[in-house]
Order: C-alpha cells, then structure tokens, then sequence
C-alpha cells in the first residue's frame, strides 16, 4: 500500500504540465528586483559615455585656436617656375627709327628783280616727290617765270645778247638738249640764234622773256631788235638732273615765305643723295655691320624702301649719346638703294628693319621674363643650379620670339641650368 501511494508523487515530481513549466519561467524572469535594476544601469551608463564622446569629437572638431585658425588663412607657399637655358643662333629682326635726310638740299628762290611788282606766287606745278628735268618751270612769282636748266656753275648774272663766258655755254647746251638750236652762235657766246632759242623756251612754257632793244649790224646795214634776255633768278642751272622735289615752302596765291629757315624759298630739291640716320643700342649694335641689307617704312607694317647699313658708331669713338633710361645709344646710317621712291620721304621718321643672325654664332638666350631691371639699372636673371638659387648680372641683348639673348658678367653659364622666370601658388 505504502509503495503505490509514493509512485504518482514521483511522477508528479518530473512531468510538469505545460501551464506549470510558463509559470514557472515567468516566475524566474521577474526574479530579484536588484539584479534586474543594475542591468539597466548598465547599459544606460554605456549609452551615455559613448553620447559624450562623439559630443566631445564633434566639439573638437568645430574649435579651433588663434594660431590653427591664422595657419589655414595663411596662402600655400609658393612654389617657383622656371625654365631652360639654351645656347642658340638667334635669328630675328631689329626695328629701330631713323629720321631720312638730304645732306644737301637746293633751294630754289624767287628772282631778284620783279620789276615793281609784288612777289606773289602766281604758279607753283611741282608737288612733294616730282622728279625735276631740264627744261622743268619749278613756279612762277609775279608772273615771271623759274625754269630749272641742266648746269654746274648757278647763274650769277643777268644773261643778255653780247655776252659770252661759261654760263653762256651752258645756257646753249641746255637749250640744245632741248631741241631748241642755237643756230650759228659760237660756243659761250650769246648771239641771235641763243636769242631766238630762249625765246621759244619761254614761249613753249606759255610765257614772254624779258627782250631789251638791241642795234644789230647786218650785212647791209645796222637795226634795232628786240632780243630775248634771261634775267638773274630765271633760270637756275642745276647739275646732275634729274632730281626730285622734297620740300614746297610756298603755296600758290600767297607771298613767298619769309619766314627763317625758308626765306625766299620756292621749292627744294634733293641732291640725289639721301641718309637715314637714327641710333641704337650697345646690345644691338654688336648685332649690325656694315654692309647689312634692310627696309625702312612710313608705319611699322609698311615695307617701303630699300637701305643698306654705311656707317655704325664705335663704343669708343665720339659718335654716343646718351640714351637715357635706355642707356648709352649708337649712331647708325643707313642709305636708301632707291633715291627716286625715297625722296617723297624726306624729313619724316621711318622704321628701319634689318634681319639680324649675330654673325651666325650660338648666343646664350633665356625667357624675356628671366631678366629682372634692378633700382640701378643692372640687369640680373636667378639661375638654379643644384636646387639653389642665385642671382647673377648679366648684358641684355635683342629680343626675338619671347627669348632674350644675355651675356653673363663675370660668370659663364653652365649646361643643364634653367633660370627663375616666375613663382605659382596652390
């Protein structure tokens, strides 16, 4: 009896119906308050170092100190540009201004004797760069005329019937050149046939000579002519034509000028020889030589004429002048090839262009950026020679394509050097 009671308790002990094992459990999950409070702690206190910290980053991260702050303001240091040295045969062309001049003009002035008038100018036909032949009327004041004649001694007197002498005979050879004859008049003597042909020269220019009365005996008996006469200033003999006009003084209606420098003057003519000169500087010059073949021009785009290089100034001789903020300057002179289209140029500024090759030698070149023009004037560049920087003088010489020739002073440059030409940021 005893043994079948305890049987079930056991089994009571072991199989625990579903409903009593949940009780069970949630019994357990409850268990002590105090543990289950400090779980919670836990957790909550790790959650807010960790909230704390990532506040403090966030903070740091936002303030900075003066010094940080004036650090980041602060530009990137620069970093410098450079760029090779090359030792060339530099090739380019070398403009430079030179006034054209005639050395010796002719001035051509009014007659002497005007018979009572007023010297007006009553006919002015020549223009700046007419070319001026035997036979040319050059103008006319109070109607009587200037005729240009082909000559070497000027006129020094009134030319009549009677006369003989050298300009006689020069009268008779411009007059025969002409077309006009002479007749049977002995060389250098002005007799009828020297008469008549000054007669239709005049006439030929649409004017009357001067005649004066003159008793001429013929085989049968004597009689008074009228014979033509050239009055001192009519007619001006002029060697070597033909030449050209180069300046016209006085204007058509108005009186001859007065005014110093052109006083009496009518017209100038060129003495067929014609100069350009200007200057240039010492780094240029040892650039030129005589003999050099080049352009000169109104405008900087013009070609224009034909000159060639005759004379340079020396370093050492009297032909310096100062240059001023362009140093020390150098004559040069240069002569037009083609005086018959340079003389309409006469007196104006030209630019000379010459090609220049320095003589075909290898020349030192850097970046015209390379060369720094200090307070006084000197010229540097800074060379980088193994890593280092130093500033070194050097002789600036002509420019062509962005490079600059030097020459250094009292240092050479060596292969593989480059020069500063400028710094960058960033």
């Amino acid at each position: 009896m005893g043994g079948e009671h305890s049987q079930p308790t056991k089994i009571a002990e072991h199989d625990e119906t579903p409903k009593a094992v949940s009780q069970r459990t949630d019994a357990e999950s409850r268990g002590s308050p105090r543990r289950s409070w400090a779980s919670r702690f836990t957790v909550l206190l790790v959650v807010c170092v960790a909230a704390s910290s990532l506040a403090a980053y966030l903070v740091g991260r936002s303030f900075s100190s003066p010094a940080q702050d004036a650090a980041r303001a602060a530009p990137p240091k620069p970093s410098r540009i450079t760029a090779p040295v090359e030792f060339v045969k530099p090739v380019a062309g070398v403009v430079f201004r030179a006034t054209l001049t005639d050395p010796s003009p002719l001035p051509i002035k009014a007659p002497t004797s005007l018979y009572g008038s007023l010297p007006v100018v009553t006919a002015l036909p020549v223009r700046v760069g007419a070319r001026v032949s035997n036979g040319t009327l050059l103008a006319a004041v109070a109607d009587r005329p200037i005729i240009a004649l082909r000559g070497a001694i000027s006129a020094f007197r009134t030319i009549r019937y009677g006369l003989s002498g050298i300009d006689v005979k020069e009268l008779q050879s411009a007059l025969s050149s002409l077309g006009f004859s002479t007749g049977t008049d002995p060389a250098g003597t002005y007799g009828l046939g020297t008469a008549e042909a000054v007669l239709h020269l005049y006439q030929h220019l649409g004017y009357q000579p001067i005649s004066s009365p003159v008793r001429v005996r013929t085989s049968r008996h004597t009689k008074t002519l009228m014979l033509a006469t050239v009055p001192l200033g009519e007619a001006v003999f002029v060697p070597s034509l033909p030449r050209a006009v180069i300046s016209v003084p006085s204007v058509f209606g108005e009186s001859v000028p007065s005014a110093a420098g052109n006083s009496g003057t009518l017209v100038k003519l060129g003495s067929n020889y014609l100069v350009l000169r200007g200057s240039v500087d010492s780094a240029t010059l040892q650039l030129l030589r005589v003999g050099m073949l080049g352009t000169a021009g109104a405008g900087l785009s013009e070609s224009g004429i034909r000159v060639k290089v005759v004379s340079l100034g020396q370093p050492a001789g009297g032909t310096e002048k100062s240059g001023g903020l362009g140093g020390v300057q150098y004559s040069i002179t240069l002569v037009p090839l083609d005086v018959q289209r340079a003389d309409r140029l006469v007196g104006q500024s030209l630019a000379v262009r010459l090609k220049v090759g320095n003589g075909g030698r290898r020349r030192w070149v850097v970046p015209v950026a390379a060369v720094v023009t200090q307070a006084d004037d000197r010229s540097v560049v800074v060379v980088v020679r193994h890593g280092r920087q130093i500033e070194l003088p050097v002789v600036p010489g002509f420019v062509f394509g962005g490079h600059e020739v030097v020459t250094p002073i009292g240092w050479v440059f060596h292969t593989g050097d480059s020069v500063v030409v400028g710094t960058e940021t960033g």
